[in-house]
């Protein structure tokens, strides 16, 4: 959870500045980071496997990022090149020390919130021990072995870092447990569309651009959108009666209609969600497509709308003016804000009322970057399972 690692990096800073600098010379094999410390919270030793297993959970999110997105747009030509970039960061860090910072927070978090769990009367449920040795086993065996093998952790190592995960996150629950959970759910309404984009077509009968701009006529498109809308209707009507269950067809026979017609193009959208608008801080919202769908259109209403900035006009039906599960998730997602928020508030004073954090920066500073050698030549997602390993989150 970003915003709760933001809650504790100033700790973490301080943890990371005051440590010891200890001996550890050399290069640590994988046989050493169970045996090798490399922080301490009061009297307990935290393994490098630990920390490690966080890194490398990150590590596979940021490897399918770049494999889907940074290296074909970024032009990066290895994963090592992509994890020292140093543009990504408010810090001016590379990319793999933000995610050895955020694993190390990650841990620091988790220890800080269960040392407290006694205190406020919270512990794991049976169901929730079960839960952690089903993700433990889920892990072991379906996750990529390529993953598994990176973690370094074994069953026992394991079952310990998903069970403080749960731990802590049965405490944050009771911290966050008194936000204030009202919400007006028609700000967080989303309405549904499908829409027919009507445009000017280009006149290529001429080399010169201009000379064929200037020689062109016309298209009246907004009186073109209204014709278009009965078409539409027709096509509606027809659709309803034929017992087909595909929303495109009106669309498309619309679409063939128009297709011999060389001063226009049209496009069809088959879906679009749109959330409330924003409000300028006159409280006037701007005439968009978000706008006029929002606030015009009730469930099986029609409108045309036209933009002139972009020379198009747009003939829209409104599918659904409260799309249920999409406000749902607009609502949870106000309320996990309000939750960060409210730990936000209380965690310094968790914190300074907690045991001391120290990390051995001579150990740390060994976690450098190592690619994964995945085992599959598949998709990989952000964990491989669907444990969390923030911790928190």
């Amino acid at each position: 959870m970003k915003r709760m690692r933001q809650a504790v990096s100033f700790c973490l800073s301080a943890a990371l500045g005051a440590a010891a600098l200890t001996g550890c010379s050399g290069r640590l094999t994988a046989e050493d980071y169970a045996t090798t410390v490399v922080a301490t919270f009061g009297d307990q030793d935290i393994y490098l496997n630990e920390v490690n297993f966080y890194l490398k959970m990150m590590q596979v999110t940021y490897d399918s990022y770049y494999d889907y997105f940074y290296e074909p747009y970024y032009g990066f030509t290895s994963k090592e090149q992509f994890y020292e970039f140093t543009g990504m960061t408010d810090n001016g860090a590379t990319i793999w020390n933000a995610m050895k910072e955020d694993s190390m927070a990650a841990v620091m978090q988790t220890y800080i919130l269960c040392e407290h769990a006694e205190e406020y009367g919270i512990s794991l449920s049976e169901e929730d021990q079960q839960k952690v040795e089903a993700s433990v086993e889920e892990f072991l065996t379906e996750t990529d072995e390529g993953i598994v093998s990176a973690c370094m952790v074994d069953e026992e190592v394991l079952t310990g870092i998903f069970t403080r995960n749960a731990l802590a996150n049965r405490v944050y629950e009771y911290l966050v447990s008194d936000i204030d959970t009202e919400v007006n759910e028609e700000d967080f309404r989303y309405t549904d569309v499908a829409y027919l984009a009507i445009r000017e077509a280009a006149d290529t009968s001429s080399n010169d651009a201009d000379e064929a701009e200037e020689e062109a006529e016309s298209v009246d498109l907004e009186a073109k959108a209204e014709e278009v809308l009965e078409a539409l209707k027709e096509q509606m009507e027809i659709y309803a009666e034929s017992g087909e269950d595909d929303d495109s067809i009106p669309y498309n026979a619309v679409i063939d209609q128009y297709e011999d017609e060389t001063d226009i193009t049209i496009t069809f959208t088959a879906s679009q969600q749109y959330a409330k608008p924003a409000e300028s801080a006159e409280g006037e919202t701007a005439q968009t497509l978000q706008s006029v769908c929002w606030n015009n259109l009730k469930t099986g209403d029609y409108t045309t709308w036209y933009n002139e900035s972009a020379s198009t006009a747009y003939v829209i039906y409104c599918t659904d003016d409260d799309v249920e599960d999409a406000k749902e998730s607009a609502i949870e997602a106000e309320l996990d804000s309000r939750r960060s928020d409210r730990f936000e508030e209380k965690y310094p004073d968790i914190v300074e009322n907690s045991s001391a954090f120290k990390v051995k920066s001579s150990v740390y500073d060994k976690l450098t970057y190592e690619e994964i050698q995945y085992a599959s030549t598949g998709d990989t997602d952000a964990s491989g399972n669907d444990v969390d390993a923030s911790g928190n989150d």
